[in-house]
């Protein structure tokens, strides 16, 4: 038993100091790297020292930090595919950076779209066209301008899942593919309030339960949130109601503040309103819907915030969007207006 014992503390040991011994190795060929830069203005591919930095913390678990070093990866061998179009040869050569590894890790193992890396693929051509020769040294400064950017303008593209919202959702497309399209035609609700129900199960740590009968009210679903690990979903509350008859109309201001009482009744933080156009109402002059203000309103009031999922969420996340990345936005909306 002792020698048992003894092996697997020596293995662990042994792994430990791999590691160790890995990240040191790694992150002085990087600073190495970065000093040549400094000394001499010229830019250095730093693409190898990124990925195998991100291959250790892979395997330690700590994936955040993994990912950000993949997608540092692949801008350097963006960059450096530019470099060696230019003839430049003081740099390995590469003639497509897609043919790397970097973007395969991060499709297939941090599950990235591959539409997100060609945005930023084509997002780093485009800065260099006419940044200024600094901007070449360092892949963070063109991946901080990215994300500022997708932050200003993320109603009009691709979001950018953090790796926590990675690894908390996962669907089975083609199912839910199919629930949407039986829910659309489904004129008793029963198909949108059973891919509601999949929809939230599918965050880890969500459980979902269809009508649930309070002895006021009952609700399509209640979701049970057991997320203590992401701070928005844990801010959600332990219960979440979820309204889903209404997919083929707007939801009136009636029918929203009906909802906020039934959540207000049971002290839920949260519910969610699956619609197709989203909550309607009279606008005021300066183009908001009185519904959205009741939103704002009850958010700021009562701390109770109310979601719409509409036919364009629903479709996005087929085409491989992420449930929480597009609840925090919803969030930050209604939170910040």
């Amino acid at each position: 038993m002792n020698s048992v014992n003894n092996h697997g503390h020596g293995f662990c040991h042994s792994t430990i100091n791999f590691t160790t011994a890995a990240l040191t190795i790694f992150q002085f060929q990087l600073q190495t790297y970065l000093d040549i830069q400094q000394d001499s203005g010229i830019r250095i591919h730093k693409g190898t020292p990124y990925h195998f930095l991100g291959q250790v913390y892979l395997r330690t678990g700590e994936l955040a930090y993994a990912r950000e070093q993949f997608i540092l990866a692949f801008v350097e061998d963006v960059l450096t595919e530019i470099q060696s179009k230019q003839g430049i040869t003081s740099i390995p050569k590469i003639d497509n950076a897609f043919d790397r590894p970097a973007p395969y890790i991060l499709e297939f193992i941090f599950h990235m779209r591959k539409e997100l890396l060609e945005e930023l693929y084509t997002f780093t051509k485009d800065s260099l066209a006419k940044a200024q020769p600094s901007v070449w040294l360092f892949p963070e400064s063109i991946i901080n301008s990215w994300r500022d950017y997708k932050e200003k303008h993320r109603d009009e593209g691709l979001l950018i899942p953090r790796a926590v919202e990675e690894r908390l959702f996962h669907t089975n497309v083609g199912y839910l593919r199919q629930l949407w399209e039986k829910g659309k035609d489904d004129t008793s609700g029963k198909g949108m309030q059973e891919l509601a129900s999949y929809l939230f199960s599918c965050v880890d740590g969500f459980e979902s339960i269809l009508n649930w009968r309070t002895r006021a009210y009952e609700f399509d679903v209640v979701v049970r949130n057991l997320v203590r690990t992401h701070p928005l979903l844990s801010m959600l509350g332990e219960y979440i109601g979820v309204e889903a008859k209404n997919i083929s109309n707007t939801i009136s201001v009636e029918e929203l503040n009906h909802f906020i009482h039934k959540l207000r009744l049971h002290n839920m933080r949260c519910g969610v309103i699956f619609t197709t156009k989203g909550i309607s109402g009279f606008y005021y002059p300066g183009g908001e819907r009185y519904g959205q203000s009741i939103q704002i309103s009850t958010f700021n009031r009562d701390n109770v915030i109310v979601f719409d999922m509409t036919e364009f969420d629903i479709e996005r996340i087929i085409k491989g969007e992420n449930l929480i990345s597009i609840l925090l936005v919803k969030y930050e909306d209604i939170r910040f207006k």
